[in-house]
């Protein structure tokens, strides 16, 4: 019985031993904070030291760069796919009996790259179907093919805040996946960008088209991002307005020009000039699935189309007509 009140007495002075120990820690800590603060409020109101000041001042801006370097390499994806599909039920057409349907799908494939971590650089490589459903007499191709391959690059230019921009798109257009040299088509572009801040841009050049019927055309537009709700991209070739409702959501119009040659046979024609022609207007819904992808679905109505052979063999017009559209893109 005494031993177990010994050892009682015992653990009791132990615990009563321990608790000082950390009370006397805890106001030690308080008193060393209260120094330290002291000391900083001191510091705030002397005369900075230049060499301490300096020091700071470089240590934060390594980490500001550092931190925006992150931010944009996580943001700025290399690689990007977008593929389409879009659909135009039957509509009239003028002077003749029947209708002509169109189906198009469509996909792409871009890399960005740096020369020299310097020079931006884009290679892009496409391929688009279109099949023809036609109930008239008028001879149509079954379908019309085009393959393409896009190499833009920016340099500076003798401004401050402008660039120039050129590209070279050799293609391939004919109505059965041909890349005969007859079906080749080497267009470019060049044109000037004038980019004073982040929420506007505006670029003037011209588009190169030979071989064709028209062969060059000017380029010019604007992009005007006043705030994170409004996007006006208004460029060719899907000139837009984009409002976004939220983050993942959001709505937008459009209103783009078409106009493609291929080389088809017709009749017992071989490799003779086929012109297509057709505006949009539409409007439609924007869906980030997540950082990557995007849902995009619009619907609208087809105007001012129609097919035109070259050399005088015909022509046929399309009367309006409605589209619907699929769209998928990725960034990688």
């Amino acid at each position: 019985m005494l031993g177990q009140l010994k050892i009682s007495a015992i653990a009791l002075l132990l615990i009563i031993l321990s608790a000082t120990i950390i009370q006397a820690q805890e106001v030690s800590s308080e008193k060393n904070r209260a120094i330290t603060k002291t000391s900083a409020r001191f510091k705030k109101t002397s005369a900075p030291n230049p060499i301490e000041q300096a020091s700071d001042d470089y240590q934060q801006a390594q980490e500001t760069e550092a931190t925006q370097n992150n931010s944009a390499e996580e943001q700025e994806l290399p690689s990007e796919i977008d593929t389409s599909f879009r659909y135009a039920p039957r509509s009239g057409t003028s002077g003749i009996n029947g209708s002509v349907g169109l189906t198009e799908s469509a996909s792409n494939y871009l890399y960005k790259y740096k020369i020299f971590d310097q020079i931006p650089l884009e290679l892009s490589a496409g391929a688009q179907y279109i099949g023809i459903d036609n109930s008239s007499n008028f001879s149509l191709p079954t379908r019309l093919t085009e393959t393409s391959f896009d190499a833009e690059i920016t340099l500076p230019f003798f401004f401050d805040k402008t660039y120039t921009r050129l590209g070279i798109i050799p293609s391939f257009f004919s109505d059965n996946w041909s890349f005969n040299s007859i079906n080749f088509k080497m267009l470019g572009q060049a044109f000037i960008i004038y980019q004073p801040c982040d929420k506007f841009t505006a670029i003037l050049g011209i588009a190169a088209f030979p071989g064709y019927y028209t062969k060059i055309a000017p380029l010019a537009g604007i992009i005007y991002k006043p705030n994170d709700k409004w996007s006006f991209n208004l460029i060719q070739p899907r000139p837009n307005i984009d409002y976004a409702i939220n983050k993942k959501v959001s709505v937008f119009t459009e209103y783009s020009v078409i106009s493609n040659e291929y080389k088809v046979d017709k009749d017992n024609m071989s490799n003779v000039t086929l012109q297509y022609q057709e505006q949009r207007a539409g409007f439609g819904l924007n869906y980030k699935l997540n950082k990557q992808a995007t849902g995009i679905f619009s619907i609208g109505e087809t105007f001012k189309r129609g097919f035109q052979y070259r050399d005088s063999l015909g022509k046929l017009k399309l009367k309006s007509g409605l589209y619907g559209e699929l769209r998928f893109n990725m960034n990688m």
